[in-house]
Parts: C-alpha cells; structure tokens; sequence
C-alpha cells in the first residue's frame, strides 16, 4: 500500500511522513486507498447476504414445523370424532339418536355378547341372527307416586343372536328405569319407556302415566249419603286418596259431623267414604264413622228404657 500526496498526488511510500516531491506531510489513516476500502465494502456485504440468507432458511424451518404440527392435531381429532361416533351396525333413524342404540354396556351381562353384524367376520355373519322385533308386555301404565314395577320385554325370533335389551326413559325426572326394566314412578306427568334391541334398530314402547299422591282423587259419582259423625280417640286423616297410602288434606277432630257423597274399596277391601269437612274434600276410613240417624236411633232408644 502506497500513500498519496494530496497536495502534488504523487505516490510515495507507507513510511514516509512527508512528499518526497513537493514535501507535503503525509497521513496514513487519512489516505486509503480506493482498493482497500472496496474490498472493505464487498467483505461486508457478502457477510450480509449469508446472514440473510441464514434467517430465511430458518424462517421456512419454523413455518413447515408448524404445519406439521397442526395437521397431527387435525388428524388426532379427526380420528378420536371417529372413534367416538355411533357403532357401524346402528342404522340412522332420524327419531332416535346413536346413544339409544349403543346402551351401556357396563350394565350388560350376556356372556357372548356381540357389537353388530357389521364387526363380524364372513363366518360370524352366515351364523347371524338379526332380531325382527321387541315385544313389551305393557302398552300402558297408570301409575302413582312411588310406584315401583317390572316390565317384560320379548325378543323375536327367539334365536336371535343377541338378545340383550336396552331400556331407557323419555323422561326419568318422571319415570326411572333400570338395566333390568324395573320402572319407578317419581313425579306427576307422562312418560315413555323403550326398550331397544342392542345394537340394532328394533324397539317397543310403553308409555306411563304418573299421578300425584297429593292430587285428589274424585270418585266418578257422587250422591248424598248423609251425615256421620266422627267417633275416634285421637282424629281421622281426610286423605287424597282411598288409602293410607295417600297424603294427608288436613286432620278430622272427634265428633266432628262430616256429610258423605261417596264409597269405595283399598287394595285390602277397606272401605274409604268420600267425604266434605270444613270446605275441604276427601277421603276418610268408613270404620270411625256413625250415622246420626243411628246415633238419633240409640238416644231414642236410651230415653225410652230410661
């Protein structure tokens, strides 16, 4: 490297302090050549490309990495949807949904127990055989409050080859059913029990009907049988009901006088009298009630002895 007199532009040497020609004092650092400040710029920027280049390919890593991540999600979800969906053997029925026809099979003890024809293997399948039809042993139930019964379910034909029966409720805030098809009343109002063939599109139903204890029971005639009075060491329940099954209206004081427009008979052949007591209607036991005809009869009879 040489240095150049600014004042004469002669070329001297990169010791000297002075112009040999014109005697100009010479700086180093302020006189580089032109060439060395080009390969000054040319080393940065090839510096400046590679970095740039670096930051791309890193940049188009990151974006395929998060594509794949994402299509692993899809695809995860996308198969666990699958999984869960109604089995293949269910037919679409657009009244009832998948859950009906898978039922709960934890609650299932058949010992052969199969998941479909549709999971059969080609031996399996010539030996299948499908159910036609569930027969229920009751349309229709009337039940009360707390009622508990059974309900027998057929499957036809009778070689079928699953014959596990699936019972639900339309409604168990109003009626309940259990594995076995025990139902319970529990509330006032209508439901409807199925009973589903596992697996399959075949079902019967019967519908409940449930009525509250605390409703009154009106006979379907009435007629005036008079007055009785009530002869008992405590009171007498005026009931909902002719039982003691039935909730309690209000309590009769002993020698009360009551008028009564209606009998009828408990499970146990108890007669109950429908009867009014201050404004109230309902149903009382017949046993702690007199006639005031009778009782006019026996004072008659006591003053005339007398």
């Amino acid at each position: 490297m040489s240095k150049k007199c600014p004042k004469c532009s002669a070329e001297n040497y990169d010791s000297a302090s002075n112009c040999k020609y014109c005697g100009e004092p010479l700086k180093y650092d302020m006189y580089i050549s032109a060439d060395a400040g080009l390969a000054t710029k040319n080393a940065q920027k090839s510096i400046l490309d590679k970095s740039t280049k670096i930051l791309v390919v890193i940049i188009v890593l990151i974006v395929i990495m998060i594509a794949v991540l994402v299509g692993v999600f899809v695809f995860s979800n996308s198969s666990s949807s699958e999984n869960d969906s109604q089995p293949a053997a269910a037919v679409e029925d657009s009244e009832f949904n998948a859950n009906r026809l898978s039922g709960d099979t934890d609650s299932l003890t058949t010992e052969n127990l199969i998941t479909g024809p549709n999971q059969l293997n080609a031996q399996e399948w010539d030996e299948y055989i499908a159910v036609d039809e569930v027969i229920l042993d009751q349309e229709n139930i009337e039940l009360e409050e707390g009622d508990i019964v059974s309900l027998d379910a057929e499957v036809r034909p009778e070689n079928a080859s699953v014959k596990v029966i699936v019972w639900e409720s339309s409604d168990s805030d109003i009626v309940y059913v259990d594995d076995y098809g025990t139902i319970k009343a529990i509330a006032e109002g209508t439901a409807y029990i199925y009973a589903y063939a596992y697996n399959e599109n075949k079902y019967d139903v019967c519908q409940v009907t449930v009525t509250s204890k605390n409703k009154l029971i009106e006979p379907d005639r009435t007629a005036d049988y008079g007055k009785y009075e009530v002869s008992v060491d405590t009171y007498l329940s005026l009931r909902y009901g002719p039982g003691t099954e039935y909730n309690e209206i209000s309590r009769v004081k002993d020698g009360s006088v009551i008028t009564v427009y209606a009998y009828d008979r408990d499970e146990s052949g108890n007669t109950w009298a429908y009867v009014k007591y201050n404004g109230d209607f309902g149903w009382v036991y017949d046993n702690f009630l007199i006639s005031q005809a009778q009782t006019t009869a026996d004072t008659e009879t006591e003053t005339t002895e007398e």
